[in-house]
Parts: C-alpha cells; sequence; structure tokens
C-alpha cells in the first residue's frame, strides 16, 4: 500500500477525528460564552453597588439638611431657610432618579440572578423605596415643621432620625445582596472556567497550549478585576471618609496620630493659631503637632500618614485635651473647643473605638463631631427657659433656682421684694398693650438701676417683679419708689406709676414658693394700705390672704344672687330747688357679711376685673329705676369706672339696657371719671360719640383731680361737669361753711360755659355752700345738705312731694 493510499485512507479519520472534536469545541465555546456572560454580570452587580453607594453618600449629606435648616431657624430665624428648602428638594430629586436607575438596572438581570439562585426579592425592593419615601418625605415634612415649639422640633427631628437610619439599613441590605450575587457570578465564572480548561485538554493536542495560553490570560484577568475591585472600594470609602464634616483620626496606643481626614485640618489651624498668639504653654512642641497633623492629613491614607506623624514627639491628648483610651473603655463621649483663626470657637463631641487589636488599623480611631450649633442652640433655648422674653430679665424659674443655691447663712440675710405696678391695667386699657409693654420694660431698667451686684431682679409676671436681695432693704424700697416717680415718656405721653412693694426679711427655712407668696401678701397690704408704699410680711398679714380668697367668693357669689341694690342721692337745681339729677350709687348687703363698704369692693372688682358684670347689673337696676321718674323730667346718672370705659362692649350693655327697660335715652347720664377719658384721646372721642349717638347724656365726674387737658373737652361732646368735693368742703384753710376753694369753682364755672354745659357741685353740707355756688353760677348741688342716698321708694315720694307743691303753685 502506498503512502498515497495511506495519507488518502487517514484522512477520513482525521476529518472524523476533527469532527469529534466538534461537541468538544462548541462545548468548549459555549462555556467561553457563559464566562463572558458572568464576568459580564459580576461587572454589572459592581455597577449597581457603585450605584448604591452614590445614594448613600447623597442620602448622608440628605440627612445633614435638617439640623443645618434647624440651627439655621433658631439662629437667623427663616431668612436663610429657602435656600436650604432647595438644595434638600434638588438632592431628593437626584436620590429618587438614582433609585429608579438602580431598580432599573435590578430588573434587567433579574432572570440572569435567578439562574445563580438569587430570585427576586420584591420585599427587599419594596422596603427599600418604603424605607427612602419614609426618610426623604421626613426631611421635607421636617422642614415643612420649622415653626414648632424647639422641645417638640427636637422630638421630631428624633423620631425623623430612625427613618433614616431604616433607609440606611433598607439600602444596606440590598447592597449586600448585590455583593453576594457578584461574588457568586465571579465564583461560577471561575468554575466555568475550569471546567472549560479540562474540556480544553480533551481536545486535540494542537489547541492544549493555546487554551494554557487563555485560561493563563483569563486568570490574570480575573486578579486584575478582584484588585480593581478592592481599590474602587476603597477610593469610595476614601472619598466618603475624606469628605466627611467630622473629624477622623486614628492613633497609636501612646496617642500619636498616625492618620486624619480633611477635616481635622481646622484643629491645626487653631493649634497653629493659638500658639502664635502665645495663647499655649510648649508652643514649640504644639506647632510639631500641628505640621505632624498636616502631614498626615496630606498623606491622605493610612499607611503613608503613619510616616508622616513619627516625628511629632506629642499626644493626641495635648492636641484634643481629652483621654481617648478612657473614651473608648468606658464608651463615654468628650466634647473639646478650638478656635479658629477668625476668633469663632468651635465645640466638638468626641467619641472613641479601640481598634488597636485589628491588623489593618492597630489603633484608636477618633471621631470628632461638631456640635458647635447644637451647643448655641442648646444654650438659646437655656436662655429662653430661665429669662423673661419682653424685658430680658430672669424669670420665676431663674428667680427660684438662684434662691435654692442660697445657703442658711445666706438666707438669713437676704430679702425677698414682691413689687406690683400701681394702676398698670388701667395704662394697658388706655394706651394699649404696645405701650404697656414699653412701660414694663422701661419700669425694669429703673428698677435695676436701684440693685447692686449680685442682686436678682425677676419678672413675676404682667406687671409684678421679683427682687432677691441681700442687706438692709428699707433703702431699697425707698429707691425704688423714688426712681418710678418721674414720668415716663412714652408714645409722646407722660404717663405717671407707682409700685406697692412686699418684703420678706430673713428667709430661713422658706422655699422660694413660701417667700413668693409671703411678699405678695405684704405687697397687697400695701394696696390696702393706699399703694405706692412698702409693707414688711408680718404673721397677721398671713390670716388676711385666705380673707381676701374669701373676699373673692363672696362677692362673685353675690354677683350670681342680684345682692348689689341701688341707692340714689339727689342732685338739686340751686335756682330750682328741684329735684333734677340722680346719682345712682351701688351697695352691698352680705348675708355673711353684713354692709359692705364700697370703698372696700369697688377697688377689689376693678382689680379683678368683677367691675364689669357689676357695672352692667347696676346699669340695668338703675334704667328700670330710672323709668318711674322719667314723666317728671328727673336724670339718673350711672358712674363708669375707667375699666369699664374701655370695655369694648360699653355701648351695646347701654344699649341693651335702654331697650329692656324702656327708658327714654335722655334721662340717662353717665358719670365718666376724669382719669378714664385720658390716653388715647381718639379712640375716647369714638367712644363718647357712639354714646351720644345713643341719646343718652355724658358727665365727667371729679373733675379738677386729674391731669385733664382742657383742649379736649370740646372734642368730647360732654353735657355736664361735676366739681370735685375737695373744691367745695371747707375746714381746711378757712371756716367749714366757706367754699374750699372758690377760685377754681369759679374757673371750672366759667370754663363749663362756654362748652354749654352744665355745672354740678358735689360736697354742699351747709346753706351757704348752697348760696356761694348759686351766685358763682353752678347749676346743680349734690351733698348731704339735700339729701343722704336713700333707696328708689324714699325718691318716689320725694319726687312727688316736688310734683304736688308745683301743682299747687
Amino acid at each position: 500500500m502506498t503512502d498515497r493510499n495511506v495519507a488518502a485512507r487517514r484522512r477520513p479519520r482525521r476529518w472524523i477525528q476533527w469532527l469529534s472534536l466538534v461537541p468538544m469545541a462548541a462545548l468548549a465555546l459555549g462555556t467561553v460564552l457563559v464566562s463572558a456572560r458572568l464576568h459580564e454580570h459580576a461587572e454589572h452587580r459592581r455597577r449597581i453597588a457603585d450605584l448604591s453607594a452614590e445614594i448613600e453618600t447623597l442620602s448622608t449629606a440628605q440627612a445633614g439638611v435638617v439640623w443645618r435648616a434647624f440651627a439655621k431657624v433658631q439662629s437667623d430665624g427663616r431668612m436663610g431657610l429657602a435656600r436650604i428648602r432647595g438644595e434638600e428638594q434638588r438632592r431628593r430629586e437626584e436620590i429618587y432618579a438614582k433609585l429608579d436607575e438602580l431598580a432599573e438596572m435590578e430588573r434587567a438581570r433579574a432572570e440572569f440572578d435567578a439562574r445563580l439562585g438569587f430570585p427576586p426579592e420584591t420585599r427587599l425592593e419594596e422596603r427599600l423605596a418604603y424605607t427612602a419615601g419614609q426618610f426623604l418625605g421626613g426631611v421635607q415634612g421636617s422642614l415643612g415643621q420649622m415653626g414648632l415649639n424647639p422641645d417638640m422640633l427636637r422630638r421630631r427631628l428624633d423620631f425623623w432620625d430612625q427613618n433614616y437610619g431604616a433607609f440606611e439599613e433598607a439600602l444596606r441590605s440590598v447592597r449586600d445582596r448585590d455583593d453576594k450575587i457578584a461574588a457568586s457570578a465571579a465564583s461560577v465564572a471561575a468554575e466555568v472556567g475550569r471546567a472549560k480548561a479540562v474540556v480544553t485538554l480533551l481536545m486535540s493536542c494542537l489547541f492544549v497550549l493555546r487554551i494554557g495560553a487563555i485560561r493563563r490570560r483569563r486568570e490574570r484577568e480575573l486578579e486584575a478585576e478582584r484588585l480593581a475591585a478592592v481599590t474602587r472600594s476603597e477610593a469610595r470609602f476614601r472619598r466618603i471618609v475624606q469628605n466627611a464634616s467630622d473629624l477622623i483620626l486614628v492613633t497609636e496606643e501612646d496617642g500619636h496620630v498616625r492618620y486624619a481626614t480633611p477635616s481635622a485640618g481646622v484643629l491645626a489651624a487653631s493649634i497653629e493659631h493659638a500658639a502664635e498668639t502665645g495663647e499655649i504653654d510648649r508652643a514649640e512642641e504644639a506647632l510639631a503637632a500641628a505640621r505632624a497633623l498636616t502631614r498626615a492629613i496630606d498623606a491622605g491614607a493610612l499607611d503613608a500618614a503613619e510616616d508622616a506623624a513619627r516625628d511629632a514627639d506629642r499626644a493626641v491628648e495635648a492636641l484634643l485635651g481629652v483621654d481617648v483610651a478612657e473614651i473608648a473603655s468606658s464608651g463615654d463621649t468628650a466634647e473639646f473647643s478650638v478656635e479658629e483663626p477668625d476668633g469663632a470657637r468651635r465645640v466638638y463631641d468626641v467619641r472613641a473605638r479601640d481598634l488597636t487589636g485589628d491588623p489593618d488599623v492597630a489603633g484608636f480611631v477618633v471621631n470628632a463631631r461638631d456640635v458647635t450649633e447644637q451647643r448655641d442652640l442648646e444654650d438659646m433655648l437655656r436662655h429662653q427657659a430661665m429669662h423673661d422674653p419682653l424685658t430680658g430679665l430672669p424669670n420665676r424659674r431663674r428667680f427660684e433656682e438662684r434662691f435654692e443655691a442660697l445657703d442658711a447663712e445666706q438666707r438669713d440675710r437676704a430679702s425677698v421684694l414682691f413689687i406690683d405696678l400701681d394702676g398698670f391695667k388701667l395704662v394697658n386699657d388706655t394706651y394699649g398693650h404696645g405701650v404697656g409693654d414699653e412701660l414694663l420694660v422701661a419700669v425694669a431698667h429703673r428698677i435695676g438701676t436701684c440693685l447692686r451686684f449680685g442682686d436678682l431682679l425677676a419678672r413675676q409676671g404682667g406687671d409684678e417683679f421679683l427682687v432677691l436681695f441681700s442687706g438692709d432693704v428699707t433703702p431699697l424700697t425707698e429707691s425704688i419708689q423714688e426712681v418710678l416717680r418721674p414720668p415716663f415718656t412714652l408714645d409722646g405721653e407722660e404717663i405717671f406709676v407707682t409700685a406697692s412693694v412686699g418684703v420678706v426679711r430673713g428667709l430661713e427655712g422658706l422655699d422660694a414658693e413660701e417667700a413668693a407668696r409671703r411678699a405678695d401678701i405684704a405687697m397687697y397690704a400695701a394696696k390696702r394700705d393706699g399703694k405706692d408704699r412698702a409693707e414688711v410680711f408680718t404673721d397677721a398679714m398671713a390670716t388676711a390672704a385666705p380673707e381676701r380668697l374669701a373676699l373673692e367668693r363672696d362677692f362673685r357669689r353675690a354677683l350670681e344672687r342680684e345682692e348689689f341694690t341701688v341707692v340714689y342721692q339727689p342732685k338739686v337745681g340751686l335756682e330750682s330747688g328741684r329735684t333734677e339729677s340722680l346719682e345712682a350709687l351701688v351697695r352691698w348687703v352680705s348675708p355673711e357679711r353684713g354692709f359692705v363698704g364700697p370703698d372696700l369692693f369697688i377697688p377689689f372688682a376693678e382689680e379683678t376685673g368683677l367691675v364689669h358684670e357689676l357695672g352692667r347689673q347696676v346699669l340695668e337696676r338703675a334704667c328700670r329705676d330710672a323709668v318711674r321718674w322719667q314723666d317728671d323730667d328727673v336724670v339718673v346718672a350711672v358712674n363708669v369706672s375707667p375699666v369699664q370705659f374701655r370695655n369694648p362692649d360699653l355701648v351695646d350693655e347701654v344699649r341693651a339696657a335702654l331697650a329692656q327697660s324702656g327708658l327714654r335715652p335722655a334721662n340717662l347720664e353717665l358719670e365718666i371719671t376724669e382719669s378714664a377719658v385720658l390716653g388715647d384721646i381718639a379712640n375716647t372721642i369714638r367712644v363718647l360719640e357712639r354714646l351720644k349717638a345713643l341719646g343718652v347724656r355724658l358727665a365727667i365726674d371729679d373733675f379738677g383731680t386729674g391731669y385733664s387737658n382742657l383742649a379736649h373737652l370740646k372734642h368730647f361732646q360732654v353735657d355736664v361737669l361735676k366739681i370735685d368735693q375737695a373744691f367745695v368742703r371747707g375746714g381746711q384753710d378757712g371756716p367749714e361753711d366757706r367754699l374750699s376753694d372758690e377760685a377754681i369753682v369759679e374757673a371750672v364755672v366759667g370754663m363749663a360755659k362756654a362748652f354749654e354745659m352744665k355745672v354740678v357741685a358735689e360736697g354742699v353740707e351747709t346753706t351757704a355752700h348752697a348760696k356761694d355756688l348759686r351766685a358763682l353760677g353752678v347749676d346743680l348741688g349734690q351733698g348731704y345738705f339735700f339729701s343722704r342716698p336713700v333707696a328708689p321708694e324714699e325718691i318716689d315720694a320725694r319726687v312727688a312731694a316736688e310734683r304736688e307743691a308745683r301743682t299747687a303753685v
């Protein structure tokens, strides 16, 4: 057989052999394709992991927006909040976009993941979407609730931090699953590669060397990819840490700094500034430590920074002023502060972990977080909790705190003063609360000038002040009353104010509440004795305090039971001798107390605000009684106190009383004290015009005793001027049957006539008084000379007798 034939016979066999390699080649090709797909899938999973890291970085920045906004609102108000909201909205949209991209990438490879044994985890994806919505919605909602009370807002933010933690945990779960899938894909790819090598070895020897080269190349690629993945992971961690606002340091057991983030540069700068200005000792060592810290920051990596810090013989305790090892072992936190070159002082909260046993770290990891804004906010809130927002004075809580800090010896020498302004409610009603607030600030300033360093002036509330004083208290009370006597010029008006002061001496055995209570009791005793005075607490006063509470209880009960009665004192025409008018006067005969004088319950009613209800009852009763005398053209005058005059419902109450009683408006006269029409002249004119529109008569009572601006009278549309009895009764500088100040009476009469007003003189007690007043042109006289206040039935008889006398003539 020739070689040609042999070759011809072998060619089919080689073809068959080559053909037999086709399945193996196809299998090898298949393994190559599967391996490529696995590597591609692993790369896709690494991109998902990178995207998760980007979302985590953005969410970390988003988490800081709320606290920045919280601090901005507390320090600057709402001026900077719009910019922060815009920043939050942009970052929120970016996070949502990346979450959508992440979900899309997950869906794109869901089928391949299932083949690797990782079926889709819908619950995990739903949890990520839910927690993201909770976290980002919480951030947005928290920015919308910046106007809440600081304590409520802080609790809201603490709850919001839980949303952030839940979102981080969900994101971490997604990232962990992606890492597992990537690792599984790489592992399966390696197994397929080994199978590919085995299959390839079974192929013809022609492919052995080539397959080996391919295999080695693929192994190198896998290793390169693994190293690249590690490098990317380290770079990602470094970007996060290097851009963190916290100061992160790694120190050795002896305290030397081995690594520091760029944010720690503020520490180095502050040390250099302090050393250069001579504010710290051992400046050379401090500067060396600062320079070493800067080199550690510049090195940027743990190993490189270790070499940079070797030549600095300075421990971290000297840099931060804290014992890192002690913090790490105890689990507690510490604080230190640094002064920046621009003079700003920053406060840091320090935490530490002992990782000296970890070969990758081999040191303590120190984390210092900037809490300056939080501490400033806490200080501001603490100050607000202890001080009055209007006057800036300490409040009652701060007073109690200072009081409780006194020892027994200090309390024995100390005194408590309770200061209450006399007539402050009238100032508020007359000039408005704005002027009242200005007056309180001015009063606080004047009182403060009387105190020494170490004494405490606190605002109790309203127009009440407390003083904690050590030493002789008498000169102090005199000084306080003296500095308050000059008028206060507010809103173009001169306002006079006095103070009633209650004093408690010797505070041993008392707590702050009891001392203030006793001083309050003494202050009310000063008010009862005429105001503008100081009274020292005595045990006898303690029994009077329950009496005041009982009086208020009985007064309220009397209003409910309508125990108050009305009597009437005639005003007689000095020319006609006829009863032309009556003054309605309230009387209280209590079933328990008997007769209670008006000088006691009227001031009490004005202080407590009960005068509104009392005045309404008196007005209604007087209108019902006046109907009995209106056919005789008798006018009934009802007193309106300054507190009542400022009542916005006064006009409606007068209208209702007239309608219910059927009294003609012309037969009702409202007597308003001179002090009531002072102050807000424009408002006084408006009220008087509304009353005149009802058809009632208006009278100014006690004229001449206040601070009237006579020019205002022509604008008030007043019908009657009542001359105070102090200008009528004699007995001071002359005989009792003569006028005490004839010149003033004559001047008032002349002015009243010029304004076409009638004049009534009070305090007429003798024939001479009546004669002199008639000669001066006074129209009506009122006093015991004509009649005492009497019951309505006696007025019936008087009016009837006068009617019969006129008829007989």
